[in-house]
């Protein structure tokens, strides 16, 4: 209980308690009133952004594809043109024609023809024989080797 008549204001430290409670200021805050239905709107409005890059990207990306796929297009067509002329160089080299041509110019064969061509039965062809005649007569000393080869030569002619 207290006793009536005591005063606190006299104690040493009752001012600097009061002070300190009365500079405590209450602060008045003011909040901020959140519509949901706005936020709602925000949140599908960036939604459709994205969505609509994300369709802009897609359409890009098949566009440049398209492109690719003519590009490859062409391609193809260029290769299988050059594989028709190679084709067509490898037939006319290796034509029939063109190897007899070669064949009968380059390497000097002749074409067959019945025409041109005859069997010819074989003869018996009779051969003299060279008979020793007394008159040549057979110096080695005085003839050179050169001379009697050519002697013999002549003499062989003269025979057949």
């Amino acid at each position: 209980m207290l006793q009536a008549g005591y005063d606190y204001s006299r104690l040493p430290n009752y001012d600097d308690e009061t002070k300190k409670r009365n500079k405590v200021k209450k602060i008045k805050r003011t909040y901020k009133v959140v519509n949901p239905e706005r936020k709602f709107i925000i949140k599908i409005g960036c939604l459709a952004f994205l969505y609509a890059l994300l369709l802009v990207f897609l359409c890009i990306k098949s566009s440049t594809l398209g492109y690719q796929v003519v590009e490859l297009e062409n391609e193809v067509h260029r290769i299988e043109t050059a594989n028709n002329r190679m084709s067509f160089a490898i037939s006319e080299k290796s034509s029939l024609e063109r190897i007899e041509k070669i064949a009968m110019q380059d390497m000097g064969m002749v074409r067959a023809g019945f025409s041109s061509e005859m069997a010819i039965p074989k003869t018996q062809h009779t051969i003299n024989v060279a008979e020793i005649d007394s008159e040549v007569k057979v110096t080695a000393d005085k003839e050179k080797p050169l001379d009697r080869i050519i002697n013999s030569l002549s003499f062989l002619a003269q025979n057949n």
